[in-house]
C-alpha cells in the first residue's frame, strides 16, 4: 500500500509502524515484476513512480509491499490458476480499515461503506485519483493500496447485489462485476 502522509499526521504512522513490527509490511525493495514499465527498478520505486505519475499534485510520502505468506499465498496462486490473469488495481480506503486488509486481505463483509452501487464487495479502481475518493472526506493523509486482483469472468454489476449472478445455465456464477461490462 502507499501512504500519502502529511507531516504530524501520527495516528496513520502508528499503524504503519505497527504493521512493520509484525511483519505484515515491508520496505525492502524486490526485482519489480514488472520490467517493461520500470527497467531494472525495484518494485516499490515502480509503484512510487506511477503514483507520481498519476496523482502529480500529491506529496507521496511513503511506499510499502504488503507481505502475504504461507497459506494467504498459497490460495491466491491456486485462485489465479483458476481464474486467469491478473490485473494491478487501485483501493483506497480510511486508514482505520488499513490493518485489517493488511493482515487479512480484501474482505466484502466489511465493505460498503461508500455504498454498493455494483453490489456487496471490494472495489478496485484503474486510477488512483478516484480510488483515493474513497479514503475518507477531508483525511490529511490518504490509503491506497495496488492490488493483484483476479476479476475472472465478469458482467455489469447492479445496487442491490449480494453476490454475482449466474453465468450459465449450470448455475456457475460470475467472478466479478465491473462498471463498464
Amino acid at each position: 500500500g502507499a501512504s500519502l502522509e502529511p507531516p504530524g499526521c501520527h495516528r496513520p504512522q502508528a499503524i504503519v509502524a505497527e504493521l512493520l513490527a509484525r511483519g505484515s509490511l515491508s520496505q525492502d525493495p524486490r526485482d519489480a515484476p514488472w520490467p517493461q514499465e520500470h527497467p531494472g527498478g525495484s518494485d516499490l520505486d515502480s509503484v512510487r513512480g506511477w503514483l507520481r505519475r498519476l496523482l502529480p499534485a500529491s506529496e507521496i510520502r511513503s511506499v510499502y509491499r504488503v507481505e502475504c505468506s504461507g497459506a494467504t499465498a498459497a490460495a491466491y496462486a491456486g485462485v489465479r490458476a483458476a481464474l486467469g490473469p491478473e490485473r494491478l488495481l487501485w483501493h483506497g480506503t480510511p486508514w482505520d480499515a488499513v490493518a485489517n486488509i493488511a493482515h487479512h486481505g480484501f474482505n466484502r463483509a466489511y465493505c460498503g461503506r461508500h455504498g454498493a452501487k455494483l453490489g456487496r464487495g471490494s472495489y478496485f479502481a484503474e486510477d488512483p485519483a478516484y480510488a483515493s475518493r474513497f479514503c475518507g472526506r477531508g483525511a490529511p493523509s490518504r490509503a491506497l493500496f495496488l492490488a493483484g486482483v483476479l476479476p475472472g469472468r465478469s458482467c455489469r454489476g447492479e445496487d442491490g447485489w449480494v453476490e454475482p449472478p449466474a453465468a450459465d445455465a449450470s448455475g456457475a456464477r460470475f467472478d466479478s462485476t465491473v462498471d463498464n461490462a
